[in-house]
């Protein structure tokens, strides 16, 4: 059985503390480019790599940096290593947002599972954001300012490793309406 990590940058690796805030505006004039202060803070904390290794699990990136970095896919997984992640990357959740409807991130994090984790993972979800009800029980929220903390590793590990198991059968689908295929394929 595969174990993942689902990733968000900023408020886990990027505490707020250690940048000025930017908006989409901002990084929609610049290209989707993400502000060099973003970018000079970013640093991987070990419990991350750490936590991979322990579990043998895969990286998933959930960020909204991945859709800032959607056509630079690999400049991302590059600044990611520079900045210390030395896990496998399996990849980032799909947008599953449209013009009139915000999608939750555990939607997208539920939709990533649907197509590539097969019947059954070991996973748990690093992000400091709320809209999580669909993988509510992987959930560890971190501290928007401080970013992920050595009890919010600790609690990811406990998951990763004894906690309940993401099963297909048991997932009622996000909305498929949003054309993101579902299936393995």
């Amino acid at each position: 059985m595969k174990s993942y990590i689902f990733l968000d940058i900023d408020g886990v690796l990027n505490g707020h503390k250690n940048y000025q805030e930017h908006d989409e505006a901002e990084a929609e004039a610049n290209g989707y480019s993400i502000p060099d202060d973003h970018v000079r803070h970013l640093q991987v904390n070990q419990e991350v790599d750490l936590l991979a290794r322990i579990a043998g699990a895969e990286v998933v990136v959930s960020s909204t940096w991945r859709l800032l970095y959607r056509n630079h896919w690999q400049d991302l997984i590059d600044l990611l290593r520079r900045r210390g992640l030395t896990a496998t990357i399996a990849g980032a959740t799909p947008n599953l947002s449209i013009s009139t409807h915000m999608a939750e991130r555990g939607d997208e994090i539920t939709a990533w599972l649907m197509k590539h984790a097969g019947e059954k993972a070991r996973i748990v979800v690093l992000d400091d954001d709320s809209d999580m009800t669909a993988v509510k029980w992987w959930h560890v929220r971190t501290e928007t300012s401080v970013g992920l903390g050595l009890n919010h590793a600790l609690e990811a590990a406990k998951i990763l490793l004894d906690g309940p198991v993401w099963e297909r059968a048991r997932v009622v689908p996000p909305r498929e309406s949003f054309g993101y295929n579902m299936g393995q394929g």
